[in-house]
This record gives C-alpha cells, structure tokens and sequence, in this order.
C-alpha cells in the first residue's frame, strides 16, 4: 500500500472506525464499515476509477454487485 491508501485508510478508521467507547459488537461493526468503505474506494481507484462519484454514490446505497 502506498502513502495515499495508507492516509485515506487512517482517515477513514478516524472517521468511521471503532471508538474505546464503542461496546464490543459497536467496534467491530465500526471496524467492518470502515475497513469495507477503504476497500471500496481502493478498488475503485485500481480499476482507474471509471464511474464518477456520484456513481459510486448510487452503486454503494444499491449494493448491487452485478450492476455494469
């Protein structure tokens, strides 16, 4: 992982990721979000990032893994 994944994925968990407060199954519902928004944005980059944002947008609150 470069520099910038590695920034972007500590943003995220600072973000959206598990708080010491956070009771158990919190955390690690945080920690599955977190973790699953930084690979979403990552594959989207690897893959020269294709669609616009506002695509990904739609493609995220769908989750319709076989959409084109």
């Amino acid at each position: 992982m470069n520099f910038w994944g590695a920034l972007l994925k500590e943003i995220l968990k600072e973000l959206f990721g598990p708080k010491p407060e956070y009771p158990n199954f919190g955390a690690y519902v945080a920690a599955y979000f977190s973790y699953g928004l930084f690979g979403w944005i990552e594959e989207w980059f690897a893959r020269g990032m294709q669609e616009t944002s506002e695509e990904m947008t739609l493609l995220l609150k769908n989750r319709d893994l076989n959409k084109k």
